[in-house]
């Protein structure tokens, strides 16, 4: 009996800006004074698991400047899509009118 390959989720990589990662990065620093960790704030990480299927959020720039998120193939639509781009999309600007030190 052969076996069947059958997929359950799917991967992705969102490339961002070298700068949209600095700032992202620098949101969730001293360098913002940790700004996404104060009251009524939250990190993008926290966002997208709060408001979206989107498990295993990764974002640390080690392998470059990408946000990392795996979404269950039932859980993969457009709609999921345009709601994690949006919030994304949201946050960066968010991250890049933050004051640093």
């Amino acid at each position: 009996m052969a076996l069947v390959f059958e997929p359950t989720r799917v991967a992705f990589a969102l490339e961002i800006s070298d700068k949209q990662m600095i700032d992202l990065m620098d949101s969730e620093s001293h360098v913002t004074n940790d700004a996404a960790f104060k009251e009524g704030h939250s990190t993008l990480c926290e966002k997208l698991d709060r408001e979206t299927s989107a498990h295993t959020i990764e974002y640390n720039g080690h392998f470059g400047a990408a946000i990392y998120l795996t979404l269950d193939v039932d859980a993969d639509t457009p709609e999921e899509r345009k709601k994690i781009a949006s919030i994304i999309e949201k946050h960066l600007k968010w991250c890049a009118k933050l004051k640093k030190r």
